[in-house]
């Protein structure tokens, strides 16, 4: 019985000594793969074993699936969207809690070029983290941030979209992330190609928490596809990237901007090509300008001029019909 016990005393000990000596090589093997004297020859394959170790297996095939949707829509958008929430009230024989929407943090830009890795702190100073993904994006707009900050405007940001590994270790996981400590939960969505993008638009935010938006299935993409939900924010991301939105949100996005609407109004000031007039008009009346109760200064002096009555003026005078248009736009904020 004692030769027994001290033997498997020994093979413990034996089983620990190897177990440091295989995180100590570890390590090795990491610090080579950050200062680049060691690879696999695969940079997923790399930087997986940086933050995951040897068990790489969930992180590595969600990668494998980014990289291959990012090279299939090159030129096209790509939206990462991270969604709080907290949990309120309590779980009983007649109750139950329910997750209410904290924040969002959505990052917006235009696919071009290949998916990298950084171990450099610099690349992630908006997540303070020192290492992650660099999406391929020249420039994005970002609205929100990962700290709960309110942030009502979308902001024009130079270079790639970086994740922190942090955030991907929970994106390779179920899409809603609960933190048990504070009571807490996250979504977290690669939405990359331009219709998984505008589906997302399409979205009241009851939609966003109760769909997987990355794994859509082709009834729900024919439903949100219809939806007369038309969330503005997009074309504001999509103007600031130097891109035309979609007819329907370019629009809501007009239709709910003073600045927006006196814009239209002075190009269809300067238009003297009737058959462009037409076209400008008709727009104008989608958002409302005919009946937009404001007047403007021209820049004759001493002449004022009522936007409204101008346009109906002008539309009359081309036989543009006028009515009202249906408002579908859904903007909110958290």
């Amino acid at each position: 019985m004692d030769a027994d016990l001290k033997k498997i005393q020994r093979m413990l000990r034996e089983g620990e000594e190897v177990k440091k000596q295989a995180y100590r090589e570890l390590c090795q093997l990491r610090a080579g793969i950050k200062d680049g004297s060691i690879t696999s020859g695969d940079q997923i394959t790399d930087f997986c074993l940086v933050i995951c170790g040897v068990d790489t297996e969930g992180i590595e095939d969600k990668l494998r699936g980014i990289d291959a949707k990012i090279d299939a829509h090159q030129g096209e958008q790509m939206l990462i969207v991270q969604q709080s929430y907290e949990r309120q009230g309590e779980d009983g024989c007649f109750s139950q809690s329910y997750l209410v929407p904290t924040g969002s943090f959505l990052r917006l830009g235009v696919l071009s070029g290949k998916l990298s890795f950084s171990y450099e702190p610099k690349d992630f100073d908006l997540e303070m983290m020192d290492n992650g993904l660099l999406f391929p994006t020249k420039k994005y707009a970002r609205k929100g941030n990962p700290w709960r900050e309110y942030e009502p405007n979308w902001v024009l940001e130079e270079g790639r979209i970086a994740v922190s590994s942090e955030n991907l270790a929970r994106y390779s996981q179920d899409s809603r992330v609960r933190n048990i400590h504070s009571d807490r939960s996250e979504k977290r969505y690669f939405l990359i190609g331009n219709e998984e993008v505008e589906l997302y638009f399409r979205s009241s935010s009851w939609q966003q928490q109760n769909r997987d938006f990355e794994n859509l299935s082709e009834a729900d993409k024919e439903y949100l596809g219809r939806s007369q939900y038309i969330n503005s924010d997009y074309a504001e991301a999509l103007d600031l990237l130097g891109i035309e939105a979609p007819l329907e949100f370019r629009v809501a996005f007009d239709r709910g901007s003073d600045q927006r609407k006196v814009k239209v109004f002075y190009e269809i000031l300067d238009l003297k090509d009737e058959s462009k007039l037409k076209e400008r008009l008709e727009y104008a009346v989608k958002i409302g300008l005919h009946e937009y109760n404001k007047t403007i200064q021209r820049k004759e002096p001493g002449t004022v001029t009522h936007i409204g009555q101008y346009v109906s003026a002008r539309c009359e005078q081309l036989g543009v019909e006028m009515h009202t248009e249906k408002d579908t736009s859904g903007v909110y904020s958290w």
